[in-house]
């Protein structure tokens, strides 16, 4: 945006095309094209932010969705060089650096004397603002801060309205939902893994190098002090105690780093059995994901073989049809031949016999 403000050439559409080339692939931050018409403000109620519903009429304009965790919300580019221009004379700069209150001096800046050029008094908004997030993030980097969490109750900004359906993302994406359910299930102290190992990990440094899992060489630790498992429960980067537990923390972390070889012992038998559980599992799956290759290719192998048999099935029907009409039509034949034969022999044999009656008749007489 500074770059566009000094250019002479700059416009909110090369502002928009610069910070969509930056941000190619910020998956934050979208292009928006349209955006709901506004609608009439009614001087008697505070409106909230249009919320664009199905259907409703919308307008062209030049703008950015940025996702927030809150929710997306919709910039448009309109006048953004002109009030990111906005700059303070250098008789007002002078006047504030001249006060003899600290805070009035601090609140404008003089220029550098090592800006040269007729622009060195030029300090944009999106500068000024940029120099001022990294000196705070500088600060809070070298302290320990702590913050108390606003919460917005409403989207109207009235006042005594709380809005339950409002509040909620803001509490679940602030994380404040999942810590009370964490605390509420009585494990009120926590120790990232990181503490633990950085008090006993030179003990199996040597063996497993920088190979070592955290997780399981802080269950293991607890093992070798006797905690029970009730007691602890294991997170994705810190373990959780139940109450009561704080002294025992303080306990191994105020321990003398060089343990006993029966609590090195321990650590260690615990950390085999975990790699050779790992390593089972691993081979497990790897024979079922073999048997799967196999089985689909066996699978694959069968479709193949079916598909050619149903092609040469297919191109042979026509004459397998010819072959078969060919066929039955000389077993009728055949069968007709012998049923017309059959019975020219019968005639025959009855013709015989009737003239073998009637000599013998003649032959009586």
């Amino acid at each position: 945006m500074h770059a566009c403000t000094v250019c002479p050439s700059g416009t909110d559409a090369i502002f928009i095309q610069n910070l969509f080339q930056a941000h190619k692939k910020h998956a934050r931050v979208v292009e928006a094209r349209t955006r709901p018409l506004p609608t009439k403000a009614n001087p008697n109620k505070t409106q909230a932010v249009p919320i664009a519903k199905p259907g409703a009429q919308r307008e062209k304009f030049s703008g950015f969705t940025v996702d927030h965790y809150a929710g997306k919300v919709t910039y448009n580019s309109e006048f953004f060089l002109d009030k990111n221009a906005d700059f303070t004379h250098p008789d007002t700069i002078t006047l504030f650096t001249s006060s003899e209150c600290g805070v009035t001096k601090q609140l404008l800046s003089a220029p550098s004397a090592d800006d040269k050029g007729p622009r060195r008094a030029f300090q944009s908004l999106g500068s000024s603002f940029s120099k001022q997030l990294q000196s705070l993030m500088e600060m809070l980097r070298s302290t320990t801060p702590h913050f108390v969490r606003c919460i917005n109750p409403n989207q109207f900004k009235r006042a005594r309205t709380f809005d339950n359906e409002y509040v909620r993302p803001q509490l679940r994406c602030g994380g404040l939902i999942e810590a009370l359910r964490v605390l509420k299930l009585g494990y009120p102290s926590r120790c990232p893994y990181s503490d633990i190992y950085a008090r006993f990990g030179h003990l199996l440094s040597r063996v497993y190098g920088d190979n070592l899992n955290q997780k399981d060489f802080t269950e293991a630790v607890f093992v070798a002090f006797g905690l029970d498992a009730k007691d602890y429960q294991l997170g994705l980067t810190k373990v959780f105690f139940r109450p009561g537990k704080q002294e025992f923390l303080e306990t191994v972390l105020g321990q003398n780093p060089q343990l006993t070889q029966d609590m090195v012992n321990k650590i260690r038998s615990l950390m085999v059995r975990r790699r050779l559980r790992r390593v089972k599992y691993a081979v497990l799956q790897l024979v079922r994901f073999q048997t799967w290759i196999n089985k689909a290719r066996a699978f694959r192998r069968i479709s193949d073989m079916a598909s050619v048999v149903l092609m040469i099935s297919l191109a042979t029907k026509d004459s397998l049809t010819d072959i078969k009409r060919v066929r039955g039509a000389l077993s009728l034949q055949s069968a007709i031949r012998c049923a017309v034969d059959r019975r020219r022999v019968f005639a025959k044999l009855n013709a015989v016999k009737c003239l073998q009656k009637c000599a013998r008749c003649s032959l009586r007489l």
